[in-house]
């Protein structure tokens, strides 16, 4: 008898620890799309929202010199804030996605 037990478990473990798989599979797949597609929405609002912040400080400068190197680092400066928008979004989201 313990055999035959023994022997009838296994198959079932098997697709237990296959179902268990395919369902964080899943999650994963999906939490990743979610998570891309939210991260990606922070990344484009940042980005616009930072670059035009930074560009009404620049334009308040009133030395020239001043206002143009200002200006010429806002392309860089939304850059750098959109990344860092796109990387914490992604990895809360992926903290917190179950799919």
């Amino acid at each position: 008898m313990k055999l035959f037990f023994r022997k009838s478990i296994k198959p079932f473990a098997f697709v237990a620890v296959a179902g268990v798989l395919a369902a964080a599979a899943h999650a994963q797949t999906s939490c990743g799309s979610i998570c891309q597609y939210y991260a990606q929405q922070a990344y484009n609002s940042v980005k616009a929202s930072s670059a035009q912040q930074m560009t009404t400080y620049c334009n308040t400068l009133t030395d020239p010199n001043a206002k143009s190197a200002c200006l010429a680092s806002v392309p860089a400066y939304s850059e750098a804030q959109a990344q860092a928008a796109y990387t914490q979004t992604a990895n809360q989201c992926g903290q917190t996605c179950h799919g």
